[in-house]
């Protein structure tokens, strides 16, 4: 929730140094590279001075981390609630898009160049504000998995612009 968010990188429980992300950390042997989306983290890797990428893993303690153990843990329930927030995120850009397009078209400018748009949808108030919370709500538990793909988390990343 930060203006500017960072990353620190710790070694052995100390904190050895801070920086905005984008972050690359030089470390030996390579860097660390790490970079943030909509909900947070999505990249955090150990690249080798070879150019070989591996996947650094967030502490076991912190959300991502318990999310993490989770799926380890739990894999087919970990893998259904991956699904939901996938599935939740697809209907949700379905039944947004056409909304929200009619809302761009009625501002004064653009319906005289583009004319006025009619969604086929109108969904009250309270199951937009119900479809909102849960793409939010499905968007993190991808940013937890650090897992995101441009057209699934298209929904939930324009709230943020």
């Amino acid at each position: 929730m930060a203006d500017e968010p960072t990353a620190d990188l710790y070694c052995d429980g100390y904190h050895i140094a801070s920086s905005k992300v984008p972050a690359v950390f030089p470390v030996l042997n390579g860097e660390i590279e790490v970079a943030t989306g909509s909900y947070g983290i999505n990249r955090m890797h150990y690249v080798t001075n070879e150019r070989k990428e591996y996947t650094l893993y967030p502490d076991r303690r912190s959300f991502r981390g318990l999310r993490m153990r989770f799926h380890k843990r739990f894999p087919r329930t970990s893998s259904l609630i991956g699904i939901m927030a996938v599935i939740t995120l697809l209907i949700s850009l379905v039944l947004s898009f056409p909304q929200l397009l009619e809302t761009v078209t009625q501002i004064p400018g653009v319906s005289d160049q583009f004319g006025e748009f009619t969604s086929p949808i109108t969904l009250p108030l309270w199951a937009n504000i119900t479809l909102i919370t849960l793409a939010i709500l499905a968007g993190y538990e991808r940013a937890l998995m650090l897992r995101n793909h441009w057209l699934v988390d298209m929904e939930t990343s324009y709230w943020d612009n």
